[in-house]
């Protein structure tokens, strides 16, 4: 029975670390502006990107069972959290469970925030699974919020992608340009 709590746990811990992401652009983010290129890369693991203003780097942390990376534009909250974990065997914790976790903390601290949409989509070159939610935020007022989870039952990894909305446009509204560019940027080798 330690391994149902093993899941249990390492699940409990995933979702905790979304929830102190969630709070991080609902409170927003300290940092300075530049148009420097400035380039972060992983020490652990082949993930690297490069920015420049408008984006500010999120508080980091690159250890060796976890990476949890992003980038925020402070005008208006858009976006794009990079997080990479040690993960479990699909057998004792499923994609399955894995999404209602996300579900669950992205429903539960608002009862104004939706789950829009779920699907399987191909994603940095890899079939991921895609939730999209409208996320109500005390500093960024209401953000589209996209979700990729990608497992391979030794290391999963999932992105957040998150910009301004009106319920009205929530469906039909495209990801804006200033994060697809950015997403041309990212690299993610060796998941």
């Amino acid at each position: 029975n330690a391994r149902p709590a093993q899941s249990r746990n390492r699940c409990r811990q995933f979702m905790r670390t979304l929830v102190i992401l969630y709070l991080l652009l609902s409170l927003g983010a300290c940092g300075q502006q530049n148009d420097s290129v400035k380039t972060w890369q992983s020490e652990f693991r082949e993930i690297q990107f490069q920015y420049t203003a408008p984006w500010v780097l999120l508080p980091t942390l690159d250890i060796k069972n976890r990476t949890l990376v992003g980038v925020i534009d402070m005008r208006d909250g858009k976006s794009y959290i990079i997080q990479c974990f040690d993960d479990l065997p699909k057998e004792k914790l499923s994609d399955k469970e894995y999404l209602k976790g996300i579900k669950k903390t992205m429903l539960d601290p608002n009862p104004k925030n939706k789950l829009l949409s779920e699907d399987s989509v191909f994603f940095h070159n890899q079939v991921s699974y895609r939730q999209v939610f409208l996320m109500y935020t005390i500093k960024w007022g209401l953000l589209k919020q996209i979700n990729y989870l990608i497992r391979n039952g030794k290391d999963a990894i999932t992105l957040q992608i998150l910009y301004p909305t009106t319920e009205i446009d929530a469906t039909t509204q495209n990801i804006p340009e200033l994060l697809t560019q950015f997403d041309k940027l990212v690299k993610l080798n060796g998941l």
